[in-house]
């Protein structure tokens, strides 16, 4: 049984996280559970171009605002490495990207451009673009990191088709600082229920930061665990 089920007090229930870079399988462009790919990859220079070929977004700001900007696009939307960032990330992204069918090889940006039938002027203009605004340390999308540039068409790539996915859900089951649940009917702790981590809601407010899902798992898990091993000590002293 869910503790909503038991009856548990939601909280914050329509806020959840969007992530900009969900991997579709090209196999398997059906699939609803994605693979997400990591902003290690954008960290470390990947570009993210539309179906013509150009750029749309500065690739590293936030999520909700990355995730935006692809929806405006028609197309698909590629993430587009470099043999410099392929070769930072390889250990074990992007190795284990492509053991799962999600990365495509390319010995050019013209053979990855006849590949997805973009236009190959267009993708060279693009870099030729991008290039001179990594050396003036700013370009018009607001970015000032340009890891792993120059881009050069004659390169070698490694490209994935991604979308924005459902990333993190902050709404869930109320919990009070004893991570136990609370009772929708009268506010009060339901015995012997306790919740942490993603099921529980209002921790993260609207929003979450980086890396707080596992902080929150941890710091809350041990309250859980903490309150749960003391509620049952209790129930077998009054057996």
């Amino acid at each position: 049984l869910s503790p909503v089920c038991l009856g548990s007090l939601r909280r914050a229930a329509k806020y959840v996280q969007v992530h900009p870079t969900g991997f579709i399988h090209p196999d398997h462009p059906e699939e609803k559970e994605l693979v997400l790919a990591t902003e290690a990859l954008r960290g470390h220079g990947a570009l993210l171009l539309n179906q013509t070929g150009r750029r749309f977004v500065n690739e590293i700001w936030h999520r909700d605002w990355v995730s935006e900007a692809e929806k405006t696009q028609r197309g698909s939307i590629y993430l587009v490495m470099n043999s410099g960032v392929a070769k930072d990330t390889q250990v074990p992204f992007v190795k284990q990207y492509t053991a799962l069918g999600l990365l495509k090889h390319f010995g050019s940006g013209q053979e990855f451009c006849n590949f997805y039938n973009i236009p190959y002027s267009n993708f060279s203009e693009t870099l030729a673009v991008y290039n001179e605004a990594a050396k003036r340390g700013y370009c018009d999308s607001g970015k000032n990191r340009f890891p792993n540039c120059p881009f050069f068409p004659e390169d070698k790539y490694v490209v994935g088709i991604v979308t924005p996915l459902l990333h993190y859900v902050m709404g869930g089951v109320k919990i009070n600082k004893e991570a136990e649940c609370i009772r929708k009917s009268d506010q009060q702790p339901i015995p012997g229920l306790f919740g942490a981590g993603e099921q529980t809601g209002g921790v993260h407010r609207k929003n979450r930061l980086a890396g707080n899902s596992l902080v929150d798992c941890v710091v809350y898990g041990r309250v859980a665990g903490n309150s749960a091993a003391k509620y049952a000590k209790s129930n077998r002293s009054r057996m």
